[in-house]
């Protein structure tokens, strides 16, 4: 279900160009509605990180001046993941984020880790994302976030199927591979992409007779 947290943090793991030494976030936002819309609670959070190149603060992150922006120093000389952190006044939850990248082509945040925390010390991965910005600058994404993909996946006499394939209905990359409950039923928790494909697969000979109703759902 989803968490409050008072501290929530990026963990970088691959920028656009894939050399893991910097990275850039123009601005950071983050709402407790699903389609990203009222308050932005990144705008009173104050925030941290674990390296900075030159003068590029955290506090250029959440300041919502797009020019503006945060850079981290030479993850691969430091020799530990880059960490982009803010802490709010009270616990939240959030149900989206939104990052805005530079315009610098081998800094974006491409695969990263949405991680909170309530003491700032044990943090918990919310949501992991992959190819998040891979190319074009400036560019603008929203991601939802404690969201799940749900459904019914039954065969011939009522069994459930085997196995249930997600995959990103645009690449066709596996995003999960999810085994249903003896009644058919699944979810697949906290996905990064707007469109899935979802396939069923049984036994030789058997074919599927039930596979929804396939819902989004806040958790």
């Amino acid at each position: 279900m989803a968490t409050a947290f008072k501290f929530y943090r990026l963990k970088f793991t691959k920028n656009s160009s894939a050399d893991l030494r910097y990275y850039c976030v123009a601005d950071w936002s983050m709402f407790e509605a699903a389609d990203a819309t009222g308050l932005d609670v990144m705008r009173s959070g104050t925030m941290s990180s674990n390296g900075i190149y030159q003068s590029f603060v955290p506090a250029n992150a959440n300041d919502g001046n797009a020019a503006t922006y945060w850079e981290s120093d030479n993850r691969v000389v430091a020799g530990t993941p880059s960490l982009l952190t803010v802490e709010l006044p009270a616990p939240v939850v959030v149900r989206s984020l939104r990052l805005v990248s530079t315009a610098q082509p081998l800094e974006y945040p491409r695969d990263f880790e949405l991680q909170g925390s309530n003491d700032g010390s044990a943090w918990t991965t919310i949501v992991s994302f992959v190819d998040f910005m891979v190319t074009g600058g400036p560019t603008t994404k929203t991601s939802t976030i404690w969201t799940q993909v749900r459904g019914t996946s039954r065969l011939e006499g009522g069994v459930a199927a085997s196995r249930v394939l997600i995959q990103n209905w645009a690449t066709g990359a596996l995003l999960a591979s999810l085994t249903p409950a003896t009644n058919g039923t699944w979810s697949w928790p906290a996905p990064s992409v707007d469109q899935v494909l979802v396939t069923h697969l049984g036994p030789s000979g058997y074919r599927p007779i039930a596979d929804g109703p396939i819902t989004p759902v806040e958790v």
